[in-house]
């Protein structure tokens, strides 16, 4: 069965039961080619839901595969396995690099069975893992430019949090700022407890340490001595 323009054969059904729009030789159950860019495929409503179902008759086959140049460049979905994957290849070649793990909703980078919520392996021996938080925030000393927030589901505020803050004339130059939350009251922010500045000063209890470790507050110590080796720095004690 031909549909064809002007000669042109727009659509075909083969003996196969191939379908082909814009070629004559459909090499798969529906095959459509166009010879200029951008081919598209549109699925529209005039109501509510437009969906696109990929159904397996056998279990934990299925999903969506993007080629380039015929070959697999990536696939989503499942092949022979519960847990959604993300490969970089073919379904079937392809090397696993992102997993929702059926079942516990745990997302893997790097490794097909994390262990938490979301894990991040660098997936050989050697390679050193890593993780990083980018922001675009303004410039300004006292400025947090990223953040880590620990939180209970229910808690309006976050219970605890780590923060990349300026504390230099120019906003590269970063340090870190540790939160903790001593209130009963979920919506009351978490106070900073401790400082590491851009220059490696460690603050407890302030918020600009003067020194290589700045206290302000008791340094309580049982049963053992404090040693203080002196070269060239400080070491302060404010109570």
């Amino acid at each position: 069965l031909r549909a064809a323009n002007s000669g042109s054969v727009q659509f075909i059904l083969k003996n196969s039961g191939n379908v082909g729009i814009g070629t004559t030789s459909p090499g798969e159950e529906l095959h459509i080619n166009k010879s200029s860019n951008d081919a598209n495929i549109l699925v529209h409503t005039d109501g509510a839901g437009a969906y696109l179902d990929l159904d397996s008759g056998t279990s934990n086959y299925y999903g969506v595969e993007l080629r380039s140049g015929g070959t697999g460049a990536w696939f989503m979905g499942a092949y022979g396995g519960s847990d959604f994957n993300i490969y970089d290849g073919s379904r079937s070649t392809g090397t696993k690099k992102f997993t929702i793990q059926d079942g516990t909703g745990n997302v893997g980078i790097g490794t097909t069975s994390p262990l938490a919520k979301l894990e991040v392996s660098s997936g050989s021996s050697g390679t050193p893992g890593g993780i990083i938080i980018r922001g675009n925030t303004a410039g300004g000393i006292g400025n947090i430019h990223n953040s880590i927030n620990f939180s209970r589901i229910s808690g309006a505020a976050p219970h605890a949090r780590i923060v990349s803050v300026q504390d230099g004339a120019d906003s590269d130059q970063d340090g870190l700022a540790f939160y903790t939350h001593s209130y009963t009251n979920d919506n009351t922010d978490p106070d900073e407890v401790m400082r590491m500045t851009s220059t490696g000063n460690v603050g407890i209890n302030t918020t600009a340490p003067n020194a290589t470790v700045h206290v302000i507050g008791t340094v309580n110590v049982t049963n053992d001595d404090i040693k203080m080796f002196m070269q060239g720095g400080a070491f302060i004690i404010e109570g």
